[in-house]
């Protein structure tokens, strides 16, 4: 490119040192501290060579999990991983263990991306700061609620509809189901002591058939919605029925309870 190229309707001077502006395509700035899987000497995770640059992920040291010469075996637990994104296509293999992986800021699975194996295997999102969930993939094991921020950041947020099949146990901090959203949950969810369900107005928490929301004594249910738009907990079927048992705090306002079973709460 040079001064000819480029119409100068205001008569600025031209740096006699330099040329104007080059147009280039589209670059990607990449966070430079992440492993990246490739797969290359086995399936193992911890076998450093299958990441990019020879380096394990860490609770500080994102993890990208897509396509690579082997698929991805979680062989020990916990694996952590600070940001997660689990790739399209992309493969998880929990050999049927019951492994953690723990997600230390955002965890975000794509579509078609494949867990083995994973039943038992459980997902545990356990920051020090607030922290965001995202899926487009069913995750046929448990999810762990484990942030132990301070009360001013350490909620987890689920920022699209995301399905668990196991269970969703709270143990520590607090998950968010905004307007808009739904967590299913297949197995029973626990709100343990000091962990706190925050269902907004507009989102909604759905359990599977026979299953039970409980909070312990220490933890706390909030659902508070407001007049155009209640928090909701239900069953992911409306032929399903559920049980919520409340041994804790429930915050309630401009809410509903749908599809409970004969002992109501």
């Amino acid at each position: 490119m040079s001064p000819s190229d480029v119409v100068n309707s205001q008569g600025y001077n031209f740096s006699t040192t330099s040329t104007p502006p080059i147009e280039s395509k589209m670059s990607t700035v990449r966070n430079a501290n992440y492993s990246k899987w490739n797969g290359s000497v086995n399936n193992n995770w911890t076998t450093a060579n299958n990441w990019t640059g020879g380096t394990l992920p860490s609770a500080s040291r994102d993890c990208q999990i897509g396509v690579g010469t082997n698929t991805t075996l979680v062989n020990t637990s916990p694996v952590n991983c600070a940001n997660a994104t689990l790739q399209t296509n992309g493969t998880l293999n929990w050999n049927n263990s019951t492994f953690h992986l723990e997600v230390f800021s955002t965890l975000n699975i794509q579509s078609s991306f494949n867990f083995q194996n994973a039943n038992q295997a459980s997902i545990v999102m356990k920051g020090t700061s607030n922290q965001s969930l995202t899926s487009s993939t069913t995750f046929p094991g448990h999810l762990i609620i484990n942030n132990s921020g301070t009360s001013a950041a350490n909620t987890v947020a689920v920022l699209s509809n995301i399905t668990v099949n196991g269970n969703l146990t709270c143990t520590d901090g607090r998950i968010a189901i905004p307007n808009g959203r739904t967590l299913t949950v297949g197995g029973n969810v626990v709100v343990q002591s000091g962990c706190v369900i925050d269902i907004q107005g507009g989102g909604k928490l759905a359990l599977g058939n026979g299953r039970t929301l409980t909070v312990n004594n220490g933890g706390s249910l909030k659902l508070v919605g407001n007049s155009g738009s209640k928090a909701t907990i239900t069953t992911s079927n409306s032929s399903y029925a559920m049980s919520v048992v409340v041994n804790g705090t429930i915050n309630a306002r401009y809410y509903t309870f749908n599809h409970l079973g004969t002992a109501g709460v």
